[in-house]
């Protein structure tokens, strides 16, 4: 039986730089590189900018946006003429909803509110 010493004076062996490792390193390097090469070309680019126009401010020749712009309907909806048969059924929904506390019913009550007004299927 080893004694306690004798574990904790055991040292694990050092991992081997396996190839998966090595590549997935290689990859954040090179992704740390690119970074740093394209926040290098953005400063040059406004720079550039800002040389060639002087009215502009450095924020605003690093982001130019367009504003946005909401389309305006082309023509407007037609007002509807709801006739008295909906009108009923709406006011029928309304005492549904009214009377047993549902904002929302289901089709199933909605069916039944419809049969209370006389739908039949045909």
């Amino acid at each position: 039986m080893a004694t306690p010493s004798k574990k904790a004076s055991r040292k694990k062996p050092a991992k081997k730089a396996t190839a998966k490792a090595v590549k997935k390193t290689a990859r954040k390097a090179a992704k740390k590189s690119v970074k740093k090469t394209a926040k290098k070309a953005s400063k040059k680019a406004a720079k550039k900018t800002l040389a060639k126009s002087s009215t502009t401010t450095a924020k605003q020749a690093v982001t130019k946006k367009k504003p946005f712009k909401r389309k305006k309907p082309s023509t407007p909806a037609p007002a509807l003429e709801i006739g008295p048969d909906v009108l009923e059924l709406i006011r029928a929904l309304d005492d549904y909803k009214l009377k047993y506390n549902r904002p929302f019913p289901g089709w199933s009550e909605v069916l039944h509110v419809l049969k209370s007004l006389g739908y039949k299927k045909r």
